[in-house]
């Protein structure tokens, strides 16, 4: 607590983009300010919210915005949200960088005065563009210049430590890429991978856990009959209905054989059942 009072914070002193703090907090109608002066030319001197200071919605006074239409904002709240993960413990994710020792090089550290204005010239000269986050080359390696690069909020998505990669025909591959390209829910795949399926299995439009054995072909009991249906371009194709399972299966192949060739999922079953052959 600053000694301005029960309940308050001192920030003074403190730097929030290009705001800085010149006096304790002070509580106006509930909430927390702190009288700020900017950084900038105009000196400009003005009340800013404590909890907007700290979540880097307010920067400055607006007196600025760097070329090309990039907002200074959009790289504060960069330069910001890699200290807040290195060294904030309340973080929500503080325990996968400061808890396991990821941190912040000096040149970009928060207790340098001037670090939000390396980190901004450091972005401007390496690619920075609104739509882009920035991101560790090495996972377990330390924010700084040779170790951090742009690239987009999907990309990353893909680069956490906790994204799920499964071993696939052309390589491995993310859970969210298996999912994007084939329109299968996630966490279908993933049961699947669990429970020993892989390479086109994964992504087929069924899996063999019904009364056929068959991908595609399933016993209907109150129609007494079996079903054939395929999946394209995620919709589901009805193929037809057999009394005979044998002919619901070869309806199912049929299908297959067209669509996916040589690379299909029950490609070992077309000898037995004639399919392909001229």
């Amino acid at each position: 607590m600053g000694r301005g009072g029960v309940g308050l914070e001192n920030l003074c002193d403190k730097y929030f983009g290009k705001w800085k703090v010149i006096e304790e907090s002070k509580r106006i109608n509930g909430r927390l300010f702190s009288l700020c002066e900017c950084q900038c030319d105009k000196k400009t001197i003005r009340l800013v919210r404590n909890d907007q200071l700290k979540s880097g919605k307010s920067s400055g006074c607006g007196c600025f915005k760097i070329k090309h239409g990039m907002s200074y904002d959009r790289i504060y709240k960069e330069w910001y949200g890699m200290n807040y993960r290195c060294y904030q413990e309340n973080c929500s994710c503080y325990d996968r960088y400061g808890g396991r020792g990821i941190s912040v090089c000096n040149e970009w550290n928060k207790d340098n005065q001037d670090s939000l204005n390396n980190f901004t010239k450091w972005a401007l000269e390496n690619g920075y563009s609104n739509n882009l986050s920035i991101e560790r080359i090495d996972v377990n390696g330390n924010y700084e210049p040779s170790n951090c690069t742009w690239i987009t909020m999907e990309k990353q998505a893909n680069n956490k430590r906790n994204t799920v990669r499964i071993p696939f025909e052309d390589g491995e591959k993310t859970l969210c890429d298996l999912s994007r390209e084939s329109n299968i829910k996630r966490e279908t795949i993933l049961n699947r991978y669990n429970k020993g399926y892989s390479g086109k299995d994964l992504v087929f439009d069924g899996i063999i856990n019904n009364t056929s054995g068959i991908i595609g072909v399933s016993y209907s009991n109150s129609q007494n009959n079996w079903r054939a249906y395929i999946n394209k371009d995620g919709k589901r194709i009805e193929l037809g209905r057999r009394k005979d399972k044998e002919k619901a299966i070869k309806l199912r192949l049929e299908a297959e054989f067209k669509l996916y060739g040589e690379n299909s999922a029950q490609f070992d079953l077309f000898n037995k059942y004639g399919i392909g052959r001229e």
